[in-house]
């Protein structure tokens, strides 16, 4: 490991969908750390703050490797919704 370290020349940091962006253009997983934020719930009555935990994905660009074109953005479909109509 400490020679796949030493040929690192670039490291990127991000969540799943860019970690999985930048795995498939040959970066390597270096390290994937926890994160937590305090979050405001919306229109909820009683408990209205929660703890939103995501992890943080840490990949490094290998020597002889190409810098990773930017990734595209990435959005939200507007409803999650088996409906045809």
């Amino acid at each position: 490991m400490d020679e796949l370290l030493a040929t690192i020349e670039e490291v990127q940091e991000g969540g799943k969908h860019l970690a999985n962006w930048y795995l498939d253009h040959g970066y390597v997983l270096l390290d994937i750390q926890s994160s937590s934020q305090a979050r405001k719930a919306p229109d909820v009555v009683g408990r209205q703050y929660y703890i939103r935990k995501n992890p943080i994905y840490i990949l490094g660009r290998p020597k002889g490797v190409k810098v990773a074109p930017l990734p595209p953005k990435w959005e939200k479909p507007d409803k999650i919704s088996g409906d045809t109509a």
